[in-house]
């Protein structure tokens, strides 16, 4: 299955969001800016979803994945994202080791989201030939969900999945990847995910499954 995240202005100077079906042009759902940080995803049959950009205070996941987290504490600062009038999910940006040689530790970058009934680890994937770049999705150590960052024209996300039930949730993160930390209108957007990005090292490059991606436009 594929979405496009696609930003427009519906106002102007006020850029919103959709979740598009490329094939149809179904809504999947509308993205909003409704006060500055609260950045609002309603869906047509389900609780609407709010990324909120307010800090808190989280405790730490516990990560079950091929590469261990870098370091040992416990708490980190992180923001939350609520369903309903209930907190969803909580996340925050970690570390982890995928190689270490003496006091040298080789790491790469990810965002944790999680609750009690789930940890999921987004991974930002780039090649030196290729002008968009990719976020990977994962639970445990399989990818549920992959997000082509473009940057050309209204459509910004593409979004890859297979399994409905993991809907939600990656149009969440693409959200919060895409046009939580934005601002500006069409023309002077500022948009720190855009652009080039070549991961450094061969592990994080190894993380994106293009046989992933095959197989979520066949189901189109």
């Amino acid at each position: 299955m594929i979405a496009h995240l696609d930003l427009f202005e519906e106002e102007p100077g006020k850029v919103e969001g959709a979740i598009i079906d490329p094939d149809t042009g179904y809504r999947y759902a509308d993205i909003r800016e409704e006060a500055k940080g609260k950045w609002v995803i309603r869906f047509p049959l389900a609780d609407s979803v709010t990324v909120t950009l307010k800090p808190v205070v989280i405790k730490k996941f516990s990560i079950d994945f091929r590469y261990p987290v870098s370091s040992n504490g416990k708490k980190t600062l992180g923001f939350r994202i609520d369903e309903g009038d209930q907190t969803w999910l909580y996340y925050y940006a970690d570390a982890l080791t995928c190689e270490k040689r003496g006091l040298l530790k080789r790491n790469i970058g990810c965002t944790v989201f999680g609750n009690e009934n789930g940890v999921y680890l987004l991974f930002r994937v780039g090649f030196p030939d290729e002008a968009v770049h990719y976020y990977c999705l994962f639970e445990g150590d399989k990818v549920i969900a992959i997000i082509k960052r473009v940057s050309e024209g209204k459509t910004r996300g593409v979004i890859y999945y297979t399994d409905p039930a993991c809907e939600k949730l990656a149009i969440t993160v693409a959200v919060e990847e895409i046009m939580a930390f934005t601002h500006g209108d069409s023309e002077t957007r500022i948009d720190p995910s855009a652009g080039h990005y070549i991961s450094r090292y061969q592990e994080e490059r190894d993380l994106l499954d293009r046989s992933f991606i095959r197989e979520a436009e066949k189901s189109r």
